[in-house]
């Protein structure tokens, strides 16, 4: 029934058929603390998600990899960074999953310096990064202007083969170059990309409007349209 009521876009109910049942944490499996707990994360309800935490911790389940790591994005999603990286420290195992959603709060709430921080120690404990992670990290290099940083995740995403298969990751890397006026590099970027289109042209073309350089984005619209490319609404906007 707990399941149904979050799967029917109604954690509120789930969360009160829970609450109103007698000793219900002794008898809640993991599944159900998983869907309470995303539940409390989609209606930001930190007061039910700290009552779930402490009932989970009752049955030895706070430590669980897949718990953990909800309840970190549930800590994180209601603005509480101090409780989600208090539970993060607290998994005994930490993998690329819990680091990522750890990184993701942060810049999520601003804390980009932490999201960069915790990249780079998840990298130096030997943790591979993921798509995921590598999105965190240029994200949060490109809003605080941290190129050495964001270079640095560039080689690696090269070293990985990852810009010839992965055409996000080459438009993210472009807005991360285009946020820190590397121009060139980020038009470096696009010659790059075994395959280009609308997206990753507009990407570069609002890039250079957001910064200033108009006459750059009129020049990659001509380029764009010159390739065979017709435009969208992001490109005629941002070409406005």
């Amino acid at each position: 029934m707990i399941i149904g009521y979050v799967k029917n876009s109604d954690p509120k109910r789930a969360l009160i058929t829970y609450f109103e049942m007698r000793d219900s944490w002794r008898y809640a499996s993991k599944c159900t603390f998983l869907v309470l707990i995303k539940g409390c994360s989609e209606i930001q309800d930190a007061k039910a998600g700290s009552e779930l935490h402490i009932h989970m911790a009752k049955r030895g389940l706070e430590t669980d990899q897949f718990l953990g790591s909800s309840l970190i994005d549930m800590y994180a999603k209601c603005g509480l960074l101090v409780k989600a990286r208090e539970t993060f420290d607290k998994l005994p195992l930490k993998d690329v999953v819990s680091w990522n959603v750890l990184m993701g709060g942060y810049m999520s709430l601003g804390y980009d310096i932490e999201a960069i921080d915790c990249y780079m120690k998840m990298v130096s404990e030997g943790i591979i990064p993921s798509q995921a992670s590598f999105l965190c990290g240029l994200k949060a290099c490109g809003s605080i202007g941290a190129i050495v940083k964001g270079e640095e995740i560039h080689d690696e995403i090269v070293r990985r083969g990852l810009l010839k298969k992965d055409a996000l990751l080459g438009t993210t890397l472009m807005e991360m170059y285009l946020k820190c006026d590397m121009f060139m590099k980020a038009e470096q970027v696009l010659e790059e990309l075994p395959i280009r289109d609308v997206i990753t042209w507009s990407t570069l073309i609002s890039g250079y409007a957001q910064q200033g350089q108009g006459h750059k984005s009129l020049k990659c619209f001509v380029h764009m349209q010159s390739e065979g490319f017709m435009p969208d609404k992001v490109t005629l906007l941002s070409v406005l």
